[in-house]
Formats: C-alpha cells, sequence, structure tokens
C-alpha cells in the first residue's frame, strides 16, 4: 500500500520537473525572439534612414532602430540617423 507522503513527494518532484522544462524552453524561445527582434529594427530597413557616427544637419537619431554590421551584430559606434523632414522619405 502507498503511504499519503509518498504521493505528495512523488507529485513534488514532477512538479519540479515539469518547471524546470517549462524554463529551458522559454529560454530557448527567448532568446530567438530577440535575434528576431534585430533583424526588424536595422536602421537600413528604415526608408530614408542612413547609419552614420553622428546625425547631421537635416537628420535626427532614430532610438529604435539599430545599425547592424555585415555578421548581423549591432554596431555600437554608429546610430540610425532619419531625415528631419518626413516629406523627404514619401513615395
Amino acid at each position: 500500500m502507498f503511504k499519503k507522503g509518498d504521493l505528495s513527494l512523488n507529485m513534488i518532484i514532477v512538479a519540479i520537473i515539469a518547471l524546470l522544462v517549462l524554463v529551458i524552453i522559454a529560454a530557448i524561445f527567448t532568446g530567438r525572439l530577440a535575434l528576431f527582434n534585430i533583424g526588424i529594427s536595422d536602421c537600413l530597413k528604415v526608408k530614408g534612414a542612413q547609419c552614420m557616427f553622428e546625425c547631421g544637419d537635416g537628420y535626427v537619431q532614430d532610438k529604435t532602430s539599430k545599425c547592424l554590421t555585415e555578421e548581423k551584430k549591432v554596431d555600437p559606434n554608429q546610430v540610425c540617423c532619419i531625415p528631419q523632414d518626413f516629406t523627404e522619405i514619401q513615395e
């Protein structure tokens, strides 16, 4: 016959294992989503935007977009600059 404590201990162990599996799955998908977000926030995908070391006259910094290197990593030395006058970038 089973003791009442044995059943409880088994359920606790199963719950801990299930929780660990969920944490590992969440970590995997969170890492993948971060890579996806970098691709979307590419500065050069914005029409009229340019990657510069410093935004010059007529440009403002777009803090939502990132400048990427050839290896698709964020370039910390450059900022994404978009024209101040948005009529320049309309089709």
